[in-house]
Order: C-alpha cells, then structure tokens, then sequence
C-alpha cells in the first residue's frame, strides 16, 4: 500500500515537471557548461586582484595651481614727478643711452642748472687748496646752505693761509736758540765760579791757619776771607742765572706745544665746521635733486612714458620717464600659494608654468623647480599666501621647444607637482578618514 502511494506521487512529480519545462529547456539542462561558466569565479577573483594591483602601482601627481608673476631682478627705473611745474630744459633725447647718475630733465626752478652743477664740484674739490670758489652762484632755496658752507670754507683756508701758529712756533723756537746758548754760557759760568771758589776757599783756609798762628796780620787774613765770600757770591749768582736760563727754556719748550695744541684744536673746531656744513648742502642738494631733476639711477636706454618737451607741466605723481637697464636680464618668477596645502610644497619640486599671453595648448608651458619658500605668509589684499621664489635659468623655453618673447611682469598660472599617490592610496586615506570619523 505505501509502495503504490509512492509510485503515485512520484509519478505526479514527474508529469509536473515534464509540463514545466520546454522542449528548449531540456536541451540546455542536458548539456555540461562551459569552462568560462565554471571558472567564472577564479577569473573574477583575479581581475579584482589586478585591478588592486594596478592601482598599487599606478601613480599621479597631487598638483597645487596657483598664480605666478614673473619679472626680471633688473626691472626698468620709473623716474616718476614728486612735484608738479613745467620742464625747464630736457637734456637727452627718446632711445638715448645714460650711464647712472646722468640727469635727465630739469622742471622749472629759481636756480640754474649751471650753478648746481658748480655746487657739486665744490663739494668734491673744496679741500683742494689751488680750487678756486665760486662766489655768486643761483640755487634757489639751496643758497642758504651754500653761503654757509662757503664761509666756513673761506675760515678754514683763511686760517691755514695765515699759519699764525706756525709763525709764532718759529718765533718761540728761535728765542729757545738764544736761551740754550745762554743756558750754555751759564753752565760755563758756574764751571768758572766753582773753580774760584774752590781757589778762595783754598786760599782762605791756609790764610786762617796762618793767622792763628799769628804769622800774618789780621788785615790779610780779612782780605783772604772777602775773597771767599766774594767767590761764594758770584757762585749763587751764577746757580740762580743757570736756573732762571733753564726755566725759560722749558717756557719755550711749553709754549711751543701749547701753540701746536692750539693749532690743532682749531684746525680740528674749523673741519668740523666745515664738515657740518657740507653735510647740510649736500643734503640739501639731494633734496633739490628730488625735487627738481630726473636722474637715472641705472645704466641703459631712456623711453619717454608719453610725448614730453620743454615747458609742458607734470604732475605730482607721473611717471615721465623710464630708464630701461641694459645688463642681461634674469628673470625670476613668484608664485602666490593659499594657506591650504601649502605644506606639500618642498624646494626642488617641479613646476608647469602657463602664461597668460601664450596658450599653452599651441606654445607648451615652461618648467621650472621650487627654489625658496618664504617662512611666514604675506597678506595679498584680502587673503594671505605664501610666497614661493622660481628662478628660469634658460629663460622662457616650453617644452614644445619655443623661446617665448619676456615681457616685464608676465602674468600666469604655475602648477606645482607634490607627491604622487597611488590609487589605492586615494582610495584609501577617504576611507581611514571615515572609520576615524565614525568608530
């Protein structure tokens, strides 16, 4: 009974079944399946193995864009107006060549050019003794100073012509000739008054022991004693002429270096004068100069900012003139990086420089290394930036091979290249940053 149920049941399965599946479907399911189906799973497993591998190795760079302006270290000299007036007088021509120091143009003043030029030679040459000083000369405000300084300079030659100290040492040394000879006849003196008195005392000595024995009379022996006396006089006398002729030698001595003192307290009070008022026209000129003169503070060639000619008014402020040097030019470059990510940036890394005036799609960019890093951030208007110094030793060639034509602050984007990171490592510092953050 069991086996009958059983053999029932099976075959209601089985007719099921044989109603579920098609004709196409039997076909399939009596087949193997393909290796591709079977070792699916493996090759999966090794894909996904590649890929982690690839991205292990496969590296690229974290790039920091930031803007660059790139100048020469020899930039072109701007002579701007510091006050306003009219061009008096405009002494080179638009492309000339001035060395330093050359002036230029002149705006209007009091003064002549002529005179000033005459001021700053006896600034140079007044110590010259041969120099003759000019007397009447037109500065303008500068007047003052110069009459001064010219003064003092008159003082000081009129003292060193007149050498009265010189004079009065020659002088002193000439009566100290007098009193050494004096002083050495008095020496002679007191030679001669010491040998007469040793010969009287001598004399009186023996006269006194004659006396006593009463061998000759009192009146000799009184003459013999006067004598003593005598001689002992005339040696004080001479003592007392020695000592006075030395004293007046040692006067003269004293006053001579008393009188070279003096000479040289004054001579030096005189310089100082003098020097004193030669730094106050000197400065005063300076002032003068700013003012009034446009001076080339470099070598090269003069390009006029606009049509200028004599007796046209300037303004405060304008730049009339620019000096262009002419030394070879080594342009550097500053790149201006925010705060964010600025300390990835470490001397020696590249740097893609594009310009503004050249598309770098058709002319290349420039590379370039990091060469300094400034230590603390500088305030760039309203935001605050470090400052990172480039330098372009073979100047502005691309990497497409074009030399691009340097104009004066070339402006630009600079993309430094800080470390490369894997892929797997971009991958993976977001998610340690999440399972830091949440666990």
């Amino acid at each position: 009974m069991a086996a009958s149920i059983t053999n029932l049941l099976k075959t209601s399965f089985m007719s099921k079944d044989c109603q579920i599946r098609s004709d196409e479907i039997n076909d399939i399911l009596s087949r193997n399946p393909s290796w591709m189906v079977r070792s699916g799973s493996v090759i999966m497993l090794c894909m996904v193995l590649l890929l982690i591998l690839g991205a292990s190795v496969f590296r690229y760079p974290n790039i920091i864009t930031a803007p660059i302006v790139i100048t020469s270290e020899n930039l072109p000299a701007q002579l701007v107006a510091k006050r306003s007036g009219r061009i008096q007088s405009i002494f080179k021509e638009n492309g000339d060549t001035v060395k330093s120091g050359e002036v230029i143009a002149m705006l209007e003043t009091p003064a002549l050019y002529s005179d000033y030029v005459k001021a700053k030679e006896v600034c140079l040459n007044y110590t010259n003794p041969g120099y003759i000083l000019p007397e009447k000369l037109m500065l303008g405000e500068v007047q003052g100073s110069y009459s001064a300084f010219m003064k003092s300079v008159k003082e000081f030659r009129s003292f060193v012509s007149l050498n009265y100290h010189r004079k009065m040492i020659s002088a002193v040394l000439k009566e100290n000739e007098a009193r050494r000879s004096q002083l050495k006849r008095s020496v002679e003196r007191e030679a001669l008054a010491i040998e007469q008195m040793q010969l009287a005392e001598n004399l009186y000595k023996r006269e006194s022991a004659l006396f006593e024995n009463r061998t000759i009379s009192r009146q000799d022996y009184d003459k013999s004693r006067s004598a003593f006396l005598e001689a002992k006089r005339a040696l004080e006398a001479a003592r007392e002429e020695l000592e006075r002729n030395r004293a007046e030698v040692l006067r003269g001595e004293q006053t001579v270096l008393n009188l070279e003192m003096e000479r040289e307290e004054t001579i030096n009070r005189l310089d100082r004068v003098v020097g004193s008022d030669l730094s106050i026209l000197q400065s005063k000129l300076a002032e003068w100069e700013q003012l009034n003169l446009f001076i080339s503070p470099v070598d090269g060639n003069i390009s006029f900012t606009s049509f200028w000619q004599e007796n046209q008014n300037v303004t405060t402020g304008n730049v009339v003139f620019t000096v262009i040097p002419q030394n070879e030019k080594r342009i550097s470059g500053k790149i201006y990086i925010p705060l964010a990510g600025a300390g990835k940036v470490r001397e020696g890394q590249r740097v893609n420089v594009k310009l503004d005036n050249y598309p770098y799609m058709e002319y290349g960019m420039v590379e370039v290394k990091v060469e300094s890093i400034s230590l603390l951030p500088a305030s760039i208007g309203s935001e605050r930036a470090y400052i990172v110094g480039v330098s372009f030793p073979k100047g502005l060639i691309t990497n497409y091979s074009n030399e691009l034509q340097f104009g004066e602050e070339m402006h630009g984007t600079a993309e430094i290249v800080t470390d490369n990171l894997s892929l797997l490592k971009r991958v993976f510092y977001p998610l340690k940053h999440l399972l830091k953050s949440h666990f």
